[in-house]
């Protein structure tokens, strides 16, 4: 491992510094960034204020290789189409592993000194050791002859990448297998190989090493290429077996041995039938996943927290680990892609939020990727599996296409796996229909549909500034306000509605100062109680009623001017807990019953999720950021599968509750849209949804009422 270390202090002033070679550094810290790791990720990060890099798994053993192995095995193809294209190739033609071997390393090598050079004329100051956390500003670091120094910095990079794994149960797979690193070192050819494993990392290796005319066999223990899809995989795998790879499908590697005549016997069992099999091979080469390297640098200690599952640093949107100067980028990094130009974006993008004042983060939705075997696989978005995992197979449409490249016309290949296939989510309903009565705009809407003896659900919508709710009667050709309710005050806030069954109905309104809140019997119109925060808050912005499973009397949400959430309770008449959420004022919130969690949005483009623990307490689980500022109401359907996110930009957003995946963008109001609210039929098949805008109008709509 390397520990690359650059000076920083301020952006700036620091580059003409470091290029006059004056070091610059605070009175504190060695330096005011360490970066631990010589991968892409690392160096990218770096490479904002300085050039320079030694590469990593991509440079040396990676993306750099591959790539060029890949290529000499197109040539291979290509010569014997050229033939048909006019070419007059004299004799047999074969390739020699050791002179491609040694050009690619050659190349390689002078990257290294590339950067090296790099480094020296940015005044970049390179340690060539291996470092291990001493505490949170500090890392111990020790050279081959094990000299120990001791760094220190403001904020630290970790970006150590992975290693490739090893199957631990396998007997000999360790002291005779080789890994992808290995492979593309080998001075010698490799010979007959088996490559164990699916990845693309392991269909590439079979690819090139079939097209330089080696005997080549993938043992696969499912499915091909997974995480990407599955249809395009078996294409992929099908113009490998056309072109001489051979495949043990549905089997697992049990023993490796190493016999008299040099060669590895290995043995494997078919996973369906329970069979036996045994084969000699001259390379067997795992490529059954890489293992992050952070077991060395003593994490634990310093607070760094890691998923004990996959060894990966859990890191939040800015890259931050659970030390806030402690930052972790590229394959380390939990749940993002294993990809070298991710890992260099989110390396620069880092590097400008430390030091440029910056605030821009990594957009890792949508990233492309290509796999690069013999018939080249590239792909962006999502999967079908995926997509309809998301969004449901009904509510997705895929066109597809299959063709024929110009290049492969005259020369007579088979182009039968060459295919297109693009899927996009079914454009957005339009509403059922649309209420128009309302004589300004519609600030708050809530559907009450569970009523007795079989009556026509009705809709609540609030005016605000006129002081009014009106009820608006649903029945088969009836649009029309049916009632009104006179509000205590003029105001902003939303209203809620709790149906306590025959016993009572509430109903949350503003109150008649504006920092109260006051309960109605919704049958009398009388006043049960009135909510009055002990500190200033300013005015509520929304509230929302809600009946616990522990406890007979219900509780309220109300989210404030300031920025703060607070739970009342109406029994007693007081503030249980608060909650400093967002910097603006809470427009909306909304809160799921049975999960404990509560959902809030703001001015701003932050969608805040946070829970209520056994005490009482809110506490904030996590953000999401949406394209366009200005959320003006947020409403949780009540099955808890999607959740409806009015916005100031005219839109209505669909996403779904359990992973805030995104479903759909509806687009009909030409104003703001104030508020959304769904139906609470019993049939899943009768929900609706309503929005309010700013334009005066309330639409109607059925979306994703499938089961």
């Amino acid at each position: 491992m390397a520990a690359l270390c650059g000076q920083y202090r301020h952006w700036r002033r620091a580059a003409a510094q470091l290029l006059s070679g004056v070091r610059c550094l605070s009175a504190k810290f060695d330096y005011d960034l360490l970066v631990i790791g010589g991968g892409s990720g690392g160096l990218a990060c770096s490479k904002e204020g300085t050039s320079w890099g030694l590469g990593g798994t991509c440079v040396n053993v990676g993306c750099i290789p591959k790539k060029l192995m890949h290529h000499a095995a197109l040539l291979g193809g290509a010569m014997k189409d050229a033939q048909k294209f006019g070419w007059l190739v004299p004799g047999q033609f074969t390739h020699d592993w050791s002179t491609m071997s040694q050009a690619v390393q050659n190349y390689v090598r002078s990257l290294n000194w590339g950067h090296r050079v790099q480094l020296n004329d940015k005044n970049v100051k390179f340690l060539n050791l291996k470092g291990t956390f001493k505490d949170e500003h500090s890392v111990r670091a020790v050279s081959k002859s094990g000299k120990e120094t001791v760094l220190t910095a403001e904020n630290i990079v970790i970006a150590t990448g992975g290693r490739p794994k090893y199957p631990s149960d396998v007997p000999g797979a360790v002291e005779y297998g080789l890994s992808s690193d290995d492979l593309f070192w080998l001075k010698e050819t490799p010979g007959k190989t088996l490559v164990v494993g699916a990845s693309y990392v392991a269909l590439e290796c079979a690819g090139f090493l079939t097209g330089i005319e080696l005997d080549v066999s993938v043992m696969v223990r499912s499915i091909p290429l997974r995480g990407f899809d599955q249809q395009m995989a078996h294409l992929v795998t099908d113009y490998m077996e056309s072109n001489g790879t051979k495949f043990l499908w549905k089997c697992v590697p049990t023993k490796v041995e190493r016999m008299p005549t040099g060669q590895l016997q290995t043995t494997w069992r078919h996973l369906e039938s329970g069979q036996e099999g045994k084969a000699h091979f001259d390379t067997v080469l795992w490529a059954v996943g890489r293992a992050p390297e952070t077991k060395a640098l003593n994490l634990e200690k310093i607070g760094v927290e890691v998923n004990n599952k996959t060894g990966k640093v859990i890191v939040a949107a800015n890259d931050a680990t659970s030390v806030p100067h402690i930052y972790a980028i590229g394959d380390i990094a939990e749940g993002r892609p294993e990809l070298t130009p991710s890992a260099i974006k989110a390396g620069k993008l880092l590097a400008r939020r430390l030091f440029n004042s910056s605030t821009e983060l990594m957009n890792y939705d949508n990233v492309p990727t290509t796999v690069f075997t013999p018939l080249e696989y590239g792909c962006i978005g999502l999967s079908e599996e995926e997509a309809v995992r998301r969004h449901g197979e009904e509510n997705i449409e895929v066109f597809h296409a299959f063709y024929k490249p110009l290049e492969f016309t005259v020369s007579e290949r088979d182009s039968s796996q060459c295919y297109i296939k693009r899927m996009m989510t079914l454009p957005p309903p339009e509403p059922l229909f649309v209420l128009r009565g309302a004589a300004s705009p519609v600030n708050t809407l809530k559907f009450h549909c569970k009523t007795s003896c079989g009556a026509e659900p009705f809709l609540f919508s609030g005016q605000g500034r006129d002081l009014r709710l009106c009820l608006w009667d649903l029945a088969e050709g009836r649009c029309a306000v049916t009632d009104t309710i006179e509000a205590g005050n003029v105001g902003f806030c939303q209203c809620s509605l709790l149906d306590r069954g025959s016993s009572q109905k509430l109903l949350a309104v503003p109150g008649s100062c504006s920092d109260e809140v006051q309960i109605l019997d919704l049958a009398t119109r009388m006043k049960v109680c009135t909510l009055k925060p002990s500190l200033k808050m300013g005015m509520p912005m929304c509230i929302r009623l809600w009946q616990p499973d522990f406890g007979p009397d219900p509780l309220l949400l109300a989210g404030y001017e300031n920025g703060s959430l607070t739970l009342w309770s109406l029994s007693e008449r007081r503030q249980l807990c608060s909650l400093s959420c967002h910097n603006e004022p809470v427009l909306s919130l909304d809160f799921d019953s049975e999960k404990l969690q509560g959902v809030s949005g703001a001015p701003d483009k932050t969608i805040k999720i946070w829970k209520l623990d056994g005490q009482n307490c809110l506490k904030l689980k996590r953000s999401f950021d949406v394209v366009n500022p200005g959320i003006s109401h947020l409403c949780i359907r009540e099955d808890k599968k999607i959740l409806a996110a009015a916005g100031w930009d005219h839109r209505i957003r669909i996403f779904g509750w359990k992973k805030m995946s995104p479903l759909a963008v509806l687009r009909f109001h030409t104003e703001s849209v104030h508020c959304v609210t769904f139906s609470d039929h019993e049939m899943s098949s009768d929900r609706l949804m309503a929005a309010g805008s700013k334009d005066q109008r309330i639409s109607v709509w059925s979306i994703y009422n499938q089961k």
